[in-house]
């Protein structure tokens, strides 16, 4: 596991395809969402997770059916604050775009 008690971001690229293979079609989307916040969870162990609304345009771009094969997104760790005292951690999961997407626009 990564650094349990350091603010970081790290870029990975995600296979979305072996993880909504076999999925109903108007299923895909969620499921891609949920598989997403579960890889982030495992890499950073941590439960409180916000996804950027690019990411989550970028998901649905192509209709229930057609989710992206690959997707290339940064988790960033970082805290915040609770009534002022209480520190606790936070994953935010943004899209990055790179040149070599098949998304259509």
């Amino acid at each position: 596991m990564l650094q349990k008690l350091k603010e970081f971001s790290i870029e990975c690229s995600l296979n979305l395809h072996r993880r909504t293979f076999g999925v109903k079609f108007k299923n895909r989307v969620s499921k891609a969402i949920k598989e997403i916040r579960k890889f982030s969870k495992k890499l950073t162990d941590v439960n409180t997770i916000r996804i950027d609304p690019l990411l989550n345009k970028v998901l649905c771009n192509g209709g229930p059916k057609r989710v992206p094969n690959r997707i290339r997104i940064r988790l960033s760790k970082r805290k915040y604050l609770i009534d002022g005292n209480m520190e606790n951690w936070v994953v935010y999961i943004n899209y990055i775009d790179y040149k070599y997407n098949k998304i259509k626009d």
